[in-house]
């Protein structure tokens, strides 16, 4: 695993703590953090994974949608197909889309010392 990588997945595991953040934000913490670490370089500038959750496929729809970025991020799933790719940029903006929605529970996580 890359450095930049270790630092995204470093980042959402943080939340990944049932016992503070609740379930249901650390499911989904979870499984935000599994699509970073499991992301790999297919070719220059070209990210791929096939390893994602159903809140992570939700939040990319949204992400393309809400931020008309198409050509940067695409999604594949049909009955045995699933698969994401995107650029270095997409990529970067999905985690700051990310961040954004969810400040209130990092904020929540820092007062709570985690």
């Amino acid at each position: 695993m890359e450095l930049w990588q270790e630092v995204l997945v470093n980042k959402w595991e943080r939340l990944n703590n049932p016992s503070v953040m609740g379930h249901e934000v650390a499911r989904k913490a979870g499984q935000i953090a599994d699509f970073f670490r499991n992301i790999f370089l297919v070719s220059y500038d070209t990210y791929a994974t096939n390893k994602f959750g159903d809140y992570v496929e939700g939040a990319i729809r949204g992400y393309q949608c809400n931020e008309q970025m198409y050509d940067d991020m695409h999604i594949t799933t049909t009955l045995d197909l699933h698969n994401v790719t995107c650029s270095s940029y997409g990529l970067r903006d999905f985690d700051f889309y990310l961040g954004n929605l969810w400040k209130d529970y990092f904020m929540f996580a820092l007062e709570q010392g985690i």
